[in-house]
């Protein structure tokens, strides 16, 4: 495994397990999933499993973090694009997508996706904002199979801790 890779998969372990700590306390991570046999990101106890997304304010901020958790320095190029909401639309677009094609077929339990918003940016206020106007995809009949629920986690600048809120 290489770095990015580990990196990666350290942080959905993380994310996985505040998720949970938030959300049901008698759900536990088991491993993390295996993409080879199509498991989705993290495996826990009590037939679930979780897919987990990152969501940025853009790709220069996601390049940005990524290269900072890789020790890779980087020009500090300033982007006004905060696209944090419309790239979380596109993310679980792009995931149910992903799960109507079979990507998560190597479990058979409850799956659930979890869009960790990662801009620094982000309000509680602009999450209730969101949430209130949100439209599920669920039940629009462009998909088959849809996730058992979809959840935002956030770090809440108001308590300084990470929240969740159920989007469908």
């Amino acid at each position: 495994m290489n770095d990015t890779e580990m990196i990666k998969f350290n942080h959905e372990i993380f994310v996985c397990v505040n998720f949970l700590h938030i959300y049901n306390k008698s759900i536990h991570f088991l491993k993390h999933g295996d993409p080879l046999i199509r498991e989705p990101d993290c495996i826990c106890d009590r037939n679930t499993a979780i897919e987990i997304v990152g969501i940025y304010d853009s790709d220069k901020q996601a390049e940005k973090l990524w290269n900072n958790d890789l020790d890779i320095k980087t020009e500090n190029i300033f982007s006004f694009d905060l696209l944090a909401f419309e790239n979380l639309n596109k993310n679980i677009s792009k995931k149910l997508f992903k799960l109507n094609k079979g990507l998560y077929k190597g479990f058979n339990g409850r799956v659930m996706l979890v869009c960790d918003i990662l801009s620094p940016l982000v309000t509680d206020k602009d999450i209730d904002i969101f949430v209130k106007s949100y439209i599920p995809f669920n039940g629009n009949s462009d998909y088959e199979k849809y996730f058992y629920e979809i959840w935002i986690l956030w770090k809440s600048n108001v308590a300084g801790c990470f929240r969740i809120k159920k989007l469908e």
